[in-house]
């Protein structure tokens, strides 16, 4: 049993990369800011579409992409243009600072897409009475 749970995940985990891989790695190379542009500046060239083949390959890139990508917004939330001028933060700041990038990237589901998620279940119970689904009246 313990085989087919850790099957089951791997898949999972793969069908995921592909169709991130399939939907995020278009256009040209020489379109700045792209997953594409990424993979050839940096010579993540081994990643691709084909998950199948290239999957640690195509791990590393997203990994990659993304680690970028947060210290790039670290750098402009501070008014940094280089790493070197990173200034000494105290623990409070950079605890503040990740939230701030975390406000920045999540965003929240909005009321409207929870009803719709609601309207899913049309078994005429009321779910605004039971909770508060924005947030706003707690």
């Amino acid at each position: 049993m313990k085989y087919i749970i850790r099957i089951n995940k791997c898949f999972y985990v793969y069908l995921y990369q592909q169709d991130t891989m399939k939907k995020l790695l278009k256009g040209s190379p020489a379109d700045r800011g792209t997953l594409t542009y990424i993979k050839n500046r940096y010579n993540h060239r081994n990643a691709g579409t084909n998950v199948m083949g290239c999957f640690h390959h195509a791990e590393n890139l997203v990994s990659f992409a993304t680690k970028a990508s947060i210290i790039s917004m670290v750098c402009n939330i501070l008014g940094v243009d280089k790493l070197l001028n990173l200034p000494k933060m105290s623990q409070q700041r950079l605890h503040q600072l990740s939230h701030d990038v975390v406000d920045r990237i999540w965003s929240g589901p909005t009321r409207a897409t929870i009803s719709e998620i609601l309207d899913v279940f049309p078994d005429g119970h009321n779910w605004d009475s039971d909770w508060c689904i924005c947030g706003e009246g707690m």
